[in-house]
């Protein structure tokens, strides 16, 4: 049975991670501890430097950095959950996405638990080192999907995988789709997600408050026009 670390900020987020961990313990082995990256910072730290986990499940709370600066202290996929504590959870959200490239955070709902564990269960079942880059129609089009794509190829040899294109899953695959803002979604469990924006797109605080409801109907996201970090992502479990 696989090894799960959750860690969140504070005591005061249980009436999140009490559901959460409902929900895993059946399934995963499950280490659970509340560590506040403020004050505690060194022991945060240590607790990630163990290693004695599978991957880790981290709560952006008050202290909303804790799953980035877990990111940084592992080699363990880190995923990160946002609590509504101010603005709807928009600013934890923000901050779980917006990391720098190869420091890779996957947000996940606190409401999509169960795409959490299918996508769990999914890349567990791939063994290949080819990974489907989605570019539907809609998004073939938009100003940074060339690049972007460009970039996945280079960045792919040098994390020793392949990518290809395609306008749709593939299932024998795992896979990142680019997702335009305004795009009809329905989410694979084998699959992450990446919003691409335009620059206008990106200066409208309104843009971000979208993608943030759109996490509730489930999938793993990464930061916006940032599908290097997903694929980096996808290397910790390959």
């Amino acid at each position: 049975m696989r090894s799960v670390l959750v860690l969140f900020d504070s005591e005061s987020d249980e009436y999140i991670y009490n559901d959460i961990l409902e929900y895993l313990e059946p399934n995963f082995n499950v280490s659970f501890e509340t560590l506040s990256v403020h004050s505690d910072l060194d022991k945060v730290v240590n607790r990630l430097k163990k290693n004695d986990f599978d991957f880790a499940l981290v709560g952006a709370g008050h202290g909303i950095a804790l799953p980035s600066i877990c990111a940084t202290c592992t080699d363990r996929p880190v995923f990160g959950v946002p609590v509504p504590n101010f603005f709807g959870g928009l600013d934890a959200f923000l901050s779980i996405v917006q990391t720098p490239l190869e420091v890779p955070v996957g947000a996940v709902s606190p409401k999509s638990m169960a795409s959490f564990t299918s996508f769990l269960g999914e890349v567990a079942s791939k063994n290949s080192r080819v990974i489907n880059i989605v570019l539907s129609q809609d998004v073939e089009s938009h100003e940074y999907a060339i690049q972007e794509y460009s970039r996945l190829e280079e960045y792919a040899l040098h994390l020793g995988l392949e990518v290809k294109k395609s306008n749709s899953i593939d299932e024998s695959l795992m896979n990142i789709v680019l997702v335009h803002s305004d795009h009809n979604l329905e989410v694979a469990n084998n699959a992450l997600y990446v919003p691409l924006l335009t620059n206008s797109e990106k200066n409208s605080p309104a843009h971000s408050i979208r993608i943030l409801n759109t996490i509730d109907h489930g999938g793993i996201w990464f930061g916006i026009n940032n599908p290097r970090n997903a694929l980096k992502f996808l290397s910790k479990f390959l």
